[in-house]
């Protein structure tokens, strides 16, 4: 449900940089590769499969047209409302996606999420899992985990990925990404790379050069000192990873949040208080308007009055603004050197980064 994007620009970014000519098709731009797509030369074509409809005649997921030989499931929780009435009509969509994969192909899927680790019992002898934690905490690997990533960041803005397999240390990757969910996304890469009998010193030269992809924690600019990211995050898991790791990484100033309940799913009541929660690891948060809310039921929308109480009464100083010219305009006056204004939207947010 989460990650795609990144993790398909990995392993494809990956492949070619060791010289495997991948073909690939991606949910957005990797900023190394330069376009979302290549034909490629056979064997290798790295595609981000998707859980929403093919199109408006085919109102099937676009995975289920897909054969893998290996797939990568990097969590499942309930998401686009429009199409999917709850989690378990979306357990059934992805229940195909597993179903379809070769019977001598590799199920690689992330053992902290237990909806994945529920639906992928029914291929076992094909599943490896991995995991990621955080160098400062205790963990132990659960008993379908293969590979397991231990992180933790460098003074000098990277991250220090520390990769074992079986419980033997295989390398340690340095990469210029934040946030655990980013450190999950480049175990998954490794991975693949090490079941394609990749090197590990190709594996991590190659990532370790990786510059991410536009729109996924994308620094657009900086003016007076202050840092602009965008980031396409919109579902509150999304949001509260993305807050958290750069929250991590900010070595002084504010983090401030600017949220644009867009999709679907943000624009609905359902994730009501999953929001506030998401949305408290801020220092200062700023809520646009719900973007074009008129065929949803007055009782079904968001309610941002509600969010931005339930922010201040946790700690977070909240507003909502009744345009982005607005929260430009507010920003503009408020913003000092050292703060972050991290953007997050599933659209263009009508340009606020650059405005």
């Amino acid at each position: 449900t989460h990650r795609k994007t990144t993790s398909t620009s990995l392993i494809s970014y990956l492949l070619k940089a060791t010289g495997k000519k991948p073909g690939y098709l991606v949910g957005g731009i990797p900023q190394d590769l330069g376009r979302s797509f290549a034909i490629g030369q056979p064997p290798y074509f790295v595609i981000e499969g998707d859980e929403y409809d093919s199109a408006c005649f085919d109102r099937v997921p676009k995975f289920t047209h897909y054969r893998a030989k290996l797939a990568v499931i990097t969590g499942i929780e309930f998401d686009h409302a429009d199409i999917y009435p709850n989690l378990e009509a979306i357990e059934s969509a992805f229940i195909k996606l597993i179903d379809s994969v070769a019977k001598d192909g590799q199920l690689l899927v992330n053992a902290l999420c237990p909806v994945t680790m529920k639906l992928v019992q029914r291929r076992p002898e094909i599943v490896c899992g991995y995991e990621v934690h955080p160098a400062d905490s205790a963990h132990t690997a659960r008993p379908h985990t293969d590979w397991v990533g231990v992180y933790r960041p460098r003074s000098d803005g990277r991250q220090e990925l520390t990769v074992s397999y079986r419980n033997r240390h295989r390398f340690t990757i340095t990469v210029k990404m934040s946030g655990g969910h980013n450190m999950a996304n480049v175990l998954a890469a490794a991975a693949i790379g090490a079941h394609l009998e990749i090197p590990g010193e190709e594996i991590t030269t190659a990532l370790a050069k990786f510059s991410g992809v536009r729109r996924r924690q994308e620094v657009v600019g900086e003016a007076k000192g202050v840092v602009v990211i965008d980031d396409f995050a919109h579902h509150p898991t999304a949001v509260a990873e993305t807050l958290k790791g750069l929250k991590a990484m900010q070595s002084g100033g504010r983090l401030i949040a600017v949220f644009e309940p867009r999709s679907s799913t943000s624009r609905r009541n359902i994730f009501q208080r999953d929001y506030a929660e998401a949305l408290e690891a801020a220092d200062r948060v700023c809520i646009a308007p719900l973007y074009s809310v008129d065929n949803i039921a007055p009782e079904d929308r968001l309610n941002l009055d509600q969010l931005v109480e339930d922010l201040r009464k946790n700690g977070t100083a909240s507003d909502h603004y009744e345009s982005v010219s607005q929260i430009i305009e507010a920003l503009s006056k408020e913003c000092r050197p050292g703060d972050t204004v991290l953007a997050m939207s599933s659209g263009g947010f009508e340009g606020i980064h650059r405005r």
